[in-house]
């Protein structure tokens, strides 16, 4: 039974469906049992800087935690908002939307920060926890979890899934403050936090070298976890599919695959076919509608999917795919964990030495292909049309990539932080 408590602070929530959502959702699946009581403290969907976001989902199973929505101004994303719309009554919706996107950069570091005074007067009014956690990014609501833990006087845990200041292209936005601000405040958070977990070794590593870490602090990668998947029924497609479901940006190169499958498969409505839940971006569009001609009946575009439907198709297809920014070397992307609770082999596809390489291999799950090497992409697609894609899962490897583990990780981290004197 859980005897200790914990507050955890979280951009994202159900009905919000971003990537960041589950590995907060299963903590809280698992911490009850590993002697911590979590409440969820989260910005109020009505004044939500992702409210217009089109990652909203209704069908997330929510643990039985309390969870507060606080409602917040948001005064910066509340300017953006309306000065968006407004141009789009005017008919001028290109220049809105290229407003919105050219400030995003102006509030600091982002709009969260500004939920901090509302969020504190919610914390009060709860029982006290005897940890405030945060995860980010986006990292503004470091800003009020900092905020919570002196209010309160607790111990502040810091959950970074994604690299802040360390990224050397931070902030990306086209107006912003100046880069060393950002980096002042985030050597401030480091300082007054009593615990710190790190996804990977590399934001870890660069931590210590440029900034006063504390103690505690723990590398605790993502975790699969079955339940996200496995409750929805599979959907199999007629024909062997290769599926893609993710992001599409500037970097992950969304079309080697595609020349793959023009130079390797050409048209046709049998043998393989490649399906992509994404909204993709300008280049990908474009570079598919070039080889329209010679993708026809091969590659079916479809807009992004609620939880449910996505895991019935994950769970149906012959393999999945998933690409690898050279960004992202170090990086474990969520979206693996999704692929790996399905249960399907898994096509890799990015530079050389990408930690999804390494692991691929070491879990047994499928194959990765070097980007550029078009003659072994086709070869691998020739593999999943015949579903003789490599998968021989290795548990032991598996391990500590679980759920499971992630919530151990996480309550051993806060019961260190609790039995640490407060630095």
């Amino acid at each position: 039974m859980a005897d200790r408590r914990v507050l955890m602070l979280t951009a994202a929530w159900p009905p919000i469906g971003r990537a960041s959502t589950r590995r907060v959702l299963r903590l809280a699946r698992r911490l009850p049992a590993l002697g911590w009581a979590p409440t969820i403290l989260t910005p109020a969907l009505e004044t939500h800087p992702w409210s217009d976001d089109s990652t909203w989902d209704e069908t997330f199973v929510v643990p039985p935690v309390p969870v507060h929505h606080v409602p917040g101004l948001m005064p910066s994303w509340r300017v953006r908002r309306a000065a968006r719309r407004g141009l789009e009554g005017l008919g001028l919706g290109r220049l809105g939307s290229l407003v919105w996107r050219g400030t995003r950069g102006l509030p600091f570091p982002d709009h969260f920060s500004e939920w901090a005074l509302p969020a504190v007067r919610a914390a009060r009014a709860l029982p006290t926890p005897d940890v405030v956690w945060v995860t980010g990014g986006p990292f503004g609501i470091f800003v009020p979890a900092l905020a919570i833990a002196r209010a309160l006087d607790r111990p502040l845990v810091l959950d970074y899934r994604d690299p802040w200041t360390e990224h050397p292209l931070y902030p990306t936005a086209p107006v912003h403050a100046p880069r060393p601000l950002y980096v002042a405040l985030e050597r401030v958070i480091v300082a007054r936090a009593s615990g710190i977990a790190y996804v990977n070794e590399a934001i870890r590593d660069w931590h210590r070298d440029h900034f006063d870490v504390p103690p505690a602090i723990a590398v605790i990668p993502n975790g699969y976890a079955e339940e996200d998947v496995r409750s929805a029924p599979p959907i199999v497609p007629a024909r062997p599919t290769l599926l893609y479901a993710g992001g599409s940006y500037v970097g992950r190169d969304m079309t080697g695959v595609l020349h793959a499958l023009a130079e390797g498969f050409g048209p046709g409505d049998t043998g393989l076919q490649y399906q992509i839940f994404s909204d993709l971006d300008r280049e990908t569009r474009a570079e598919l509608a070039a080889l329209a001609p010679k993708l026809a009946g091969r590659v079916a575009v479809h807009a992004p999917v609620d939880n449910a439907t996505i895991a019935g198709h994950l769970q149906g297809a012959s393999a999945l795919y998933i690409v690898i920014a050279p960004q992202h070397l170090s990086a474990m992307t969520a979206k693996i964990f999704d692929y790996l609770a399905a249960g399907r082999p898994i096509l890799g596809y990015g530079p050389p030495g990408a930690e999804v390489e390494r692991a691929l291999q070491a879990w047994g799950v499928g194959r990765y292909v070097h980007a550029g090497d078009r003659a072994g992409l086709i070869a691998a697609l020739r593999e999943v049309e015949a579903g003789a894609l490599p998968y021989a899962p290795n548990a032991a490897a598996l391990a500590p990539w679980s759920a499971d583990r992630l919530g151990e990780d996480t309550a051993a981290l806060l019961d260190r932080v609790v039995s640490s004197p407060r630095r």
